[in-house]
C-alpha cells in the first residue's frame, strides 16, 4: 500500500469538501464554515479580499506576472485563521485540503491578460 492510499483511507467514505473560493469578507467566518460544513476541511480562498486564484498568487497585474521576492504575498488571508482553528480542534483524520491554480487555468489567465487572439475560445473539433 502506498503512503498516499494509506492517508486517503483515513477519510470517511464519500467525504465532502469544498471548491476553495468562498464569498466571505471575514477569514475567521470562512474558516468556521469550511471546518463545520465539510468532512475534509480546506483553506478557503477569499476573492473579495485576495482576488481570484491567479491574481492571489501572481499579483493583480497579470501582464507582468512572475514571481519576485518583492511580489511575495505569503499565504492566503484565511491561512492564520485556519491554523488557529485546526490547532484548537483538528479533524480526527488529520487531513486538510489545499488548492492551487492548475496549469490550464494559469495559461488561460495569462493569455487573456496579454490580449492574445482567441484566448478563452474552444477549438472546434475536426470535421
Amino acid at each position: 500500500m502506498t503512503r498516499a492510499v494509506a492517508i486517503l483511507e483515513r477519510l470517511p467514505a464519500w467525504a465532502t469538501t469544498g471548491v476553495g473560493s468562498l464569498p466571505h469578507d471575514d477569514p475567521a467566518q470562512a474558516v468556521a464554515h469550511c471546518v463545520a460544513a465539510y468532512e475534509l476541511p480546506f483553506c478557503p480562498q477569499l476573492p473579495r479580499l485576495d482576488g481570484d486564484m491567479v491574481s492571489e498568487w501572481l499579483g493583480a497585474d497579470l501582464a507582468s506576472a512572475g514571481w519576485t521576492r518583492a511580489r511575495e504575498r505569503g499565504r492566503p488571508r484565511a491561512w492564520e485563521a485556519l491554523l488557529a482553528r485546526l490547532d484548537a480542534a483538528p479533524p480526527a483524520h488529520r487531513i486538510v485540503k489545499l488548492q492551487v491554480t492548475g496549469p490550464a487555468t494559469l495559461a488561460c489567465a495569462l493569455e487573456r491578460a496579454r490580449g492574445a487572439a482567441g484566448s478563452g475560445a474552444v477549438a472546434a473539433p475536426p470535421a
